[in-house]
């Protein structure tokens, strides 16, 4: 939905003050209209996502991208909390990069409590990552890699969670925890291609679960630093895949323990 439409859940209604029947059957409408609309506005690629995001009240809000394609030239960034853009059709809506050139991350959360659903993401030049979480209890749910150089990286950000996700193509990197991550959830993602690892976590990533993804199809794997505590496999012995190797469809060998 353009920006520069006026939407239907703000225009105002007739009611009919003469006849109680029609004043009340009219309330009841505009009420409706009124809890369809707080359920959060539908937009088409007409309105950019960056106005999308302003548009949401300044405590947040969901917004409901239709089909179609957002172009995005190089990067976008929000500190914006409690924000969710998701996809009305999943896997239909694509946001797309246009620069061939970038080194800019797609799109970047810094706040609190965002979350991107349903959205299908198409990277093929970059060098970047298309989604950054960088502000605590992020979420990237039940969302396509077309093709992109890093799918998720988690900067610095606790709670996070990426789930449910289908990666096409990495040419780099799945999902990339980085910085003092903990309290990670990485679960049902499924990796058909990525050039380095599909799940690396940083030096200083702690307590994270990693359970019920696929990383087997293209000889994926895992690398974790050993003293990663709290993440299920680690062990102080040399059979510390086995937990991982069960809880996910992978090569036992493929699970590195960095020291």
């Amino acid at each position: 939905m353009s920006r520069s439409r006026k939407n239907v859940a703000e225009l105002p209604l007739t009611v009919y003050p003469e006849d109680e029947r029609l004043r009340n059957i009219g309330m009841q409408i505009q009420e409706t209209r009124r809890l369809v609309y707080d359920g959060g506005r539908v937009f088409t690629p007409d309105t950019s996502l960056k106005r999308i995001i302003g548009s949401l009240p300044s405590s947040g809000g969901v917004a409901f991208l239709s089909e179609g394609t957002w172009f995005i030239n190089d990067g976008i960034s929000t500190s914006r909390s409690n924000i969710t853009l998701a996809a009305v059709v999943p896997g239909r809506t694509i946001i797309k990069r246009t620069s061939s050139t970038s080194t800019a991350d797609m799109i970047e959360l810094t706040g609190t409590d965002c979350r991107l659903v349903g959205l299908r993401f198409n990277d093929s030049q970059a060098r970047a990552s298309a989604v950054v979480l960088k502000g605590n209890r992020g979420a990237v749910v039940d969302c396509i890699a077309d093709d992109c150089y890093n799918f998720v990286t988690i900067s610095g950000a606790n709670w996070c969670e990426v789930r449910g996700n289908h990666v096409i193509s990495a040419r780099n990197r799945g999902v990339d925890a980085t910085g003092t991550c903990a309290h990670l959830m990485l679960d049902s993602n499924r990796f058909e291609s990525a050039t380095a690892e599909d799940i690396y976590l940083g030096d200083s990533v702690s307590s994270t679960a990693i359970i019920g993804n696929i990383l087997d199809y293209s000889t994926g794997n895992i690398s974790l630093r050993g003293a990663a505590a709290g993440i299920p496999g680690i062990m102080a012995d040399p059979d510390y895949s086995l937990g991982l190797h069960n809880l996910n469809s992978m090569n036992h060998a493929n699970v590195t323990q960095r020291s």
